[in-house]
């Protein structure tokens, strides 16, 4: 008896047809992908949701003298100083609570903003910027809570990351300080180059430079740190605190945030090739390091 000519096997020992089993799981790693660009977005909501009242309070600070001196501008329509007065405090008002808006709706609605989708063009963001628009999103000054900032920028470098995207790791690294210092401490920002010395050239290098040459821009490590004296973070905790639904508290073990926030800014810093790490002593504060790619072009 002639034996069986040999063929190429497309089931699986079980049965299974293998063609069907690698279009399942194409098409679970694009739902998964999908899942995993509406947690970036959910995450900033809930960010913002997290603020929201200490928003609504500032703005109501800030209506609160406008409404005063317009009322004595008004009673007073003769009073030509008075009401020079009233319009400086009332322009004053409402230029804080549009920039204060402006910083919310970057961060909110930003169409470029995906976890996912490579970048149609490599964009940058000013460090120093980014962080001064986290701090206008809360809309409140540290001092009223006791927290002394200190801002140490050397130079000033560009990181190779969407400025949306390092808004919203700012943000979230401010709101673990205040929440970790809730009678007040030190919240420090601090910019430089790599402590380590290392220099890397980026993977993603390639295409057009963005300053219509073509070619390819010189990248570099820069170093970015979030230091605060809060509660810091416990022993058991400090290797989850990246993890999904892990939060940090007043205590340093527990706290009332969505529990995403670190989580998705792992996946924003990775995602430009950068990291994040986290040391800390109990009682003692928490310093987050970022490692970011920084472009830097020729004028």
């Amino acid at each position: 008896m002639p034996s069986n000519p040999t063929t190429t096997p497309t089931s699986t020992p079980a049965g299974v047809d293998l063609h069907e089993l690698l279009e399942h799981v194409t098409r679970v790693e694009a739902e998964l992908d999908q899942v995993r660009q509406a947690l970036a977005k959910t995450e900033r909501l809930a960010t913002l949701g997290e603020i929201a009242g200490l928003i609504a309070h500032e703005v109501n600070n800030l209506m609160t003298p406008i409404r005063s001196y317009a009322q004595m501008a008004i009673a007073k329509p003769g009073d030509t100083e008075l009401s020079g007065k009233a319009l400086r405090k009332a322009f004053e008002g409402a230029d804080k609570a549009a920039r204060v808006a402006s910083a919310m709706l970057q961060l909110s609605g930003d169409p470029k903003f995906e976890l996912l989708d490579e970048p149609a063009e490599i964009e940058s963001a000013d460090p120093q910027e980014a962080f001064e628009q986290a701090l206008l999103c809360l809309a409140r000054d540290p001092s009223k809570d006791r927290i002394e900032l200190i801002e140490e920028v050397e130079g000033a470098a560009k990181v190779a990351m969407a400025p949306t995207a390092l808004q919203q790791v700012l943000l979230n690294l401010i709101l673990n300080a205040r929440n970790a210092m809730p009678r007040g401490g030190t919240l420090t920002f601090r910019v430089g180059p790599n402590a380590d010395g290392v220099d890397a050239q980026s993977e993603n290098c390639g295409g057009d430079d963005g300053g219509g040459g073509g070619g390819c821009s010189t990248w570099n490590m820069v170093r970015l740190e979030l230091a605060d004296t809060g509660c810091g973070i416990a022993p058991d905790r400090i290797t989850k605190v990246f993890e999904s639904f892990e939060t940090r508290g007043a205590d340093g073990k527990s706290g009332g945030g969505s529990g995403l926030g670190l989580t998705v800014c792992k996946r924003l810093i990775e995602r430009v090739g950068g990291t994040i790490e986290v040391v800390s002593v109990e009682g003692e504060g928490a310093c987050f390091r970022l490692l970011l790619p920084v472009i830097s072009r020729a004028a």
